[in-house]
């Protein structure tokens, strides 16, 4: 409420940034399909709809020695917020 009551849109969606160059990859390695045959989303389109984000999306996906700064139990509020 408070990012809101200062002009913050909960309808914008995060941006696609880049994808992690990989060291390890095998150059000769193919790319997997997207399922769903969709085309990709590209560098700086729509990522993660708000309410995903304020969800927890990917939450403990993470890699090691990353931090999450959250409030305890605070999520559900959040969703509560996006949802009335």
């Amino acid at each position: 409420r408070l990012l809101h009551s200062y002009g913050a849109d909960p309808n914008i969606w995060t941006i696609k940034l880049p994808e992690r160059r990989r060291f390890f990859d095998d150059d000769d390695e193919e790319e997997e399909e997207d399922p769903s045959g969709l085309p990709p989303v590209p560098v700086g389109g729509p990522a993660v709809h708000p309410i995903h984000a304020a969800s927890g999306v990917g939450f403990g996906t993470s890699r090691v020695a990353q931090q999450h700064r959250s409030v305890p139990d605070g999520w559900l509020p959040a969703m509560k917020y996006f949802v009335e």
